[in-house]
């Protein structure tokens, strides 16, 4: 998962979490950019911004097909250490 998607992960910023969080939504919409802003509750320009980010930052356009299944795999693995996380005492 760090190694596909760790880069993504912003422990400096207000919402860490918040470029995984993106890609994750705009993932699920099959890449539907108005879809995913419409879910996110944001501009479609400030998705564009996002994931301009996201493959500067991942060295990937998100519509490559090798980045799309590793990036699910990774953010499947991503939810449930967040869970997991969440379950523990």
């Amino acid at each position: 998962m760090h190694d596909t998607l760790g880069c993504l992960i912003e422990p400096d910023r207000k919402s860490p979490w918040l470029l995984m969080e993106t890609l994750e939504t705009l993932l699920q919409e099959s890449g539907n950019v108005v879809r995913a802003a419409e879910r996110l509750g944001i501009h479609r320009n400030t998705l564009h911004q996002r994931i301009q980010r996201i493959e500067k930052l991942t060295g990937y356009p998100v519509s490559h097909p090798q980045f799309h299944l590793n990036a699910s795999v990774a953010l499947a693995i991503w939810r449930m250490s967040q869970n997991h996380l969440r379950e523990q005492p």
